[in-house]
Formats: structure tokens, C-alpha cells, sequence
């Protein structure tokens, strides 16, 4: 952070994700000062909330955020930290389908998003307000995919800009190479089982 103004905002860590099919580890929270490495994970002072970001729209997603608070960061810190999110989502049938922005609300150093994926199956990406293309290595029977950005200036937007605007670098991931494969993985969700009411 480089000014006190910026310490609100990144002086609380937020993760989200589905403990019902993903599973959360933190690697590591450090506070960087004066060229000194703090230790800021403490795990019995992390905070599992349950925050329904659709009510409104009678939706239960049932997504959790691990809340971290950070004490004592002062302007000149640097905060560095490290997260794995594993997991696949049921719906998908082994199929993944997935996406990351490759930017935050404030300043960033460093901005790196890893992917491991079987090297005998194929992966679709496209990067969107970005021209963002991966470093792609092969290990054994892995695929590594890395997008990073380093200096990533903060994103910033107009206010009252419409909910279906959506301004951030992002990229998007799918095994699906058409839509019509998603129509036909969609289909068995909506067969109508048993006759309809009149």
C-alpha cells in the first residue's frame, strides 16, 4: 500500500468458495516491511462467513468466504499471499468450467493464476478487456497453464455504471468447444419427467 487511504481496503483478505464441492488452503499470508517478512496467517483468526449475494433474486448458492483481517498494515506494506481452490462443481458432469479477472480493486505487484490440467484433455480459454495469452509448460501427464500480470494498475470505474457492464480483464476456461455441446450437457436438466399439469 502506498498511501494510508489504501490500508481499508486491503487490510482485509476475502476468499470465496463452495465447501459443498471445493476445498480452501492457505498456502500463506506475509506482510512485507522494510525488507522483513511477517508471518500474518494466524488460521484460528480466519472467519467463515455465509454472505447470500442473491437473496434478492430468491437464489441460495451456498458459496463461503474464509475473511481474513490483517493488524497493524501500514502504508509501505506489501501484502503477499497464496491460495489453492480445488474442487469441481457436480453440475458439470467432469466437465470443468471456470474464470478469474486478472486485476483487483487496488494496485497489484503481482497478479499470477495457475492452472494444472490432464494433459490428454483439451482446454478452451479466452481472455476478455485483455490481451492475455498463458505460458503453457507440459509435465508428465500435466498441462501447466500461468497467466500473470505484474504492476497491474488498480481497476477503476464509473459509478452507477449498469449491473450487466462488466470493465474487468478477465479469462475464461471451459472443455466445451461449442455451445451446442453445452446445450447437450444441459438437456437432461430440463426433461420434464411425467406428464404436465393442463
Amino acid at each position: 500500500m502506498l498511501t494510508t487511504a489504501a490500508l481499508e481496503s486491503v487490510s482485509q483478505l476475502r476468499l470465496d468458495f463452495d465447501p459443498s464441492f471445493e476445498r480452501l488452503a492457505i498456502h500463506h499470508i506475509h506482510i512485507i516491511r522494510d525488507g522483513r517478512t511477517i508471518d500474518a496467517l494466524k488460521p484460528k483468526e480466519v472467519k467463515l462467513i455465509q454472505e447470500e449475494t442473491e437473496l434478492d433474486q430468491q437464489l441460495f448458492n451456498g458459496t463461503q468466504s474464509a475473511v481474513v483481517f490483517l493488524n497493524d498494515v501500514r502504508a509501505g506494506d506489501v501484502i503477499d499471499y497464496a491460495y489453492t481452490v480445488t474442487g469441481d462443481n457436480p453440475i458439470l458432469g467432469g466437465r470443468y468450467a471456470d474464470g478469474f479477472y486478472l486485476t483487483e480493486g487496488e494496485p497489484v505487484e503481482r497478479i499470477r493464476r495457475r492452472l494444472l490440467w490432464p494433459a490428454g484433455r483439451t482446454l478452451h480459454y479466452r481472455s476478455v478487456n485483455i490481451d492475455a495469452e498463458p505460458v503453457i509448460r507440459t509435465a508428465g501427464n500435466q498441462t501447466e497453464y500461468t497467466w500473470e500480470r505484474l504492476n497491474v494498475p488498480a481497476m477503476q470505474f464509473e459509478d452507477s455504471t449498469p449491473d450487466w457492464f462488466n470493465p474487468y480483464p478477465a479469462v475464461y476456461l471451459s472443455e466445451f468447444a461449442t455451445w451446442g455441446e453445452v446445450v447437450e450437457w444441459a438437456r437432461p436438466l430440463y426433461d420434464v419427467r411425467g406428464p404436465l399439469d393442463p
